[in-house]
């Protein structure tokens, strides 16, 4: 009996433990960064246990200076924000591509784990060092200004026009910084291009592969070795 239970306690220990999926251990960190800004609904908000800077809503002069702020204090007491997360769907281009250089010269990491859409994906998204998205994550790109080209055309009110014109600047000099190709927004897929060609307003996704033949690089997305 003694042998037996001896034999069984060495058989057990040198049994592996089933490996946790490999997304899970990779994006395991991220996880909790995203799930601490939970009770975030709008604004920018630290969360001390995480580390992380929560970025949710629409783009806007003061999110900008909320955002702009957290950085700054967290540079000067050190620096412990592991992740920018961030999350939300349009707003103020300027703003967005203002809080876009601010992280990327603070070298942040950011995580997406819901809707990361409009100027929150061109702007926020792409401005991060590591860039990670969970399984929970959408990246959209939208339709809009990427390019000055045909906007004398477009009949709208000279002031618009000018308008316009010094956004889509905005925006090809924040991707040249970044190095970034414009037509990760100019050029969207086919049968989006078709839908848009028909007034519709679209957005889609580009896959990592996608998004680094356009210098958007370091995107790590959260798939599951087994899906279901």
């Amino acid at each position: 009996m003694i042998v037996a239970v001896v034999l069984l306690v060495m058989a057990l220990s040198d049994t592996k433990a089933m490996p946790p999926p490999k997304a899970f251990v990779e994006f395991a960190f991220q996880s909790v960064a995203f799930n601490s800004c939970g009770h975030v609904r709008s604004g920018v908000v630290y969360n001390t246990e995480s580390h992380a800077l929560c970025v949710r809503g629409r783009t806007d002069p003061y999110m900008e200076k909320m955002l702009s702020r957290q950085i700054d204090d967290d540079i000067g007491a050190g620096g412990h924000i592991r992740y920018v997360v961030v999350s939300g769907g349009g707003g103020d281009a300027a703003s967005a591509i203002r809080m876009g250089r601010k992280i990327h010269a603070a070298n942040l990491d950011v995580v997406v784990g819901d809707s990361c859409a409009s100027t929150c994906a061109q702007f926020l998204f792409i401005a991060g060092n590591n860039k990670y998205i969970l399984a929970s994550g959408v990246v959209a790109f939208r339709d809009g200004t990427a390019s000055n080209i045909g906007v004398d055309a477009v009949a709208i009110p000279p002031a618009q026009k000018q308008s316009t014109k010094e956004e889509g600047d905005q925006i090809a000099d924040f991707y040249r910084s970044l190095h970034v190709d414009l037509r990760l927004l100019a050029g969207p897929p086919v049968d989006i291009r078709t839908e848009s060609a028909n007034g519709r307003e679209v957005s889609w996704s580009w896959k990592p592969e996608k998004l680094q033949s356009f210098g958007v690089t370091k995107v790590h997305q959260e798939v599951f070795d087994n899906p279901r």
